[in-house]
């Protein structure tokens, strides 16, 4: 039997889309695979740190006398076949499996949104343009596991609630904020999806831990636990970063008195693919470069970074004074009581959270996964890749929305009008909030080259370091309250690409 041919609009679509495939392969290929291995051999990263603990363990050691290795074993053990090879031959396969996992989140994020050509054009936005990704490959973090466990446990969320609890367990076993997700289940009632979640992090981070201190000589544990009170360094983009920020701003020198130029090692450090402040590279040249740049641009003189925010992400040098530990740990705990306090709230009005109503288990996961990153006291640039899966959320969320129809007559010129607004200012809102979150290393970056690591523009750098953990407040309240009276509703069993 012959098939039917197809009309000539069906071919006009089926032609676009694989164009719009083919662009979008094309674009990926180029921003988050060309361009971040170009950077590999520039430096370990962050993986050196997990290459090195694997090493350590097959050498017969503890990870932990790897001095910067301050994360759960399980993460050790994940790399640990990669210690057999070179460092350089690691990397690249790292590399290789954090391209997987990627494209398998990506993969689960669109099934959570419910399939279809929409959510596809939404989530191939996102992946091919937020610049998170090119920074997490750069630096080799284990974040693209850590996302695709995400998505994984957003797409398992409604119909396999026991499974998404196995996979953010997993996750927090990798890094223990994942840990907090599981609030979800407590708002939506599934007491057995939370005990999965429970006791899967807890065998994730102990199992390992009595097979490293039966196996292998102390240290059992990371030198460096108060490190993760928080920090001031300016990539450390969470609320309780900003409040120490605030609290150790650089005084204002008196005039004609230039305090310092950086030469003591605090100031000239590089802000490449993958380096962080404090990683100290040609500092005498690099901070002086900084405070001629100042100078020329009429900004006075230039006054250098306070010595903590440079060296913030250095476990080794970095020591946080009690006072200030004390104000990160609680401006957190006031970040995390007032946004549960919020949901707590939502969950009790909506009562069925897990029935795809406004206050869906998705959305609820998501505006967790925001909470957390806005209140830890070590969030840095490259943990906002987890923020992909709500801004997913939104964005598909947006594109539903057309405007009231069915409306009378009377007022109805007026709300949609209303209607067409809200959809046209969500849009730029999505958007600015796709730049604030996952460009953040990218603008810090521009204002070191224009002015140096110092406190040249002071409302510049404030703005730039402060702009993300605002922004992860905003999508917060998007995910929790929806964009102008609209809740995010996405429907597990209506495809985002069919006709309203």
């Amino acid at each position: 039997m012959d098939r039917p041919t197809p009309s000539e609009p069906d071919r006009v679509r089926r032609t676009g889309a694989a164009w719009l495939l083919a662009a979008g392969v094309l674009v990926y290929a180029v921003l988050q695979v060309w361009l971040p291995a170009r950077h590999l051999a520039d430096s370990p990263g962050d993986f050196g740190n997990y290459y090195q603990a694997a090493r350590a363990i097959l050498a017969g050691s503890s990870p932990y006398t790897v001095h910067n290795f301050d994360y759960p074993p399980l993460v050790s053990l994940v790399v640990l076949p990669l210690g057999l090879l070179s460092l350089e031959g690691a990397r690249i396969a790292w590399f290789v499996l954090s391209e997987i996992a990627l494209l398998a989140a990506a993969a689960l994020t669109w099934r959570a949104l419910g399939g279809g050509a929409r959510a596809a054009a939404i989530v191939a936005v996102l992946w091919c343009f937020a610049g998170t990704i090119q920074a997490n490959l750069a630096v080799g973090q284990v974040h693209p596991l850590m996302l695709a466990l995400l998505a994984g446990a957003f797409a398992a969320l409604d119909r396999r609630p026991r499974l998404a609890g196995v996979l953010l367990g997993l996750a927090a076993a990798l890094k223990l904020w994942p840990a907090l997700l599981l609030g979800v289940f407590l708002l939506q009632r599934r007491w057995g999806a939370f005990a999965s979640g429970v006791a899967t992090a807890a065998a994730g981070v102990l199992v390992p831990l009595a097979l490293l201190a039966a196996a292998l000589p102390p240290p059992a544990l990371p030198a460096s636990a108060g490190y993760w009170r928080g920090n001031p360094a300016p990539l450390n983009l969470s609320l309780p970063a900003t409040a120490l920020r605030l609290a150790t701003w650089p005084a204002a020198p008196p005039d004609g008195v230039h305090r310092g130029n950086g030469t003591d090692g605090t100031n000239g450090v590089r802000l490449g693919a993958g380096a962080h402040p404090g990683e100290e590279e040609g500092p005498r040249q690099g901070a002086e470069a900084g405070a001629r740049q100042g100078d020329r641009q009429g900004a006075g003189p230039a006054r250098p970074m306070p010595r903590a925010w440079l060296r913030g992400n250095n476990p080794r040098v970095f020591k946080l004074p009690s006072g200030l530990a004390q104000l990160s740990v609680l401006v957190s705990l006031l970040c995390l009581a007032a946004g549960g306090t919020a949901l707590a709230g939502i969950g009790m009005t909506g009562r069925r959270l897990h029935a795809g109503g406004p206050a869906s288990g998705r959305t609820m996961l998501a505006a967790l996964v925001s909470l957390a990153l806005v209140a830890s006291p070590i969030s840095w640039y490259h943990y906002q890749l987890f923020q992909l899966p709500g801004l997913a959320l939104v964005g598909a969320g947006l594109w539903r929305h057309r405007g009231d129809r069915g409306q009378p007559d009377r007022g109805a010129a007026a709300m949609n009008e209303w209607a067409r607004w809200a959809r046209w200012s969500g849009w730029a809102s999505w958007v600015g909030l796709v730049l604030a979150l996952t460009w953040s290393q990218r603008a810090l970056g521009a204002y070191v080259a224009a002015f140096g690591w110092t406190v040249a523009r002071p409302a510049l750098l404030f703005g730039i370091t402060t702009a993300p953990a605002l922004a992860g407040c905003v999508l917060f309240a998007w995910l929790a309250f929806g964009w102008s009276g609209r809740p995010v509703r996405i429907d597990l069993d209506e495809r985002s690409d069919r006709a309203e």
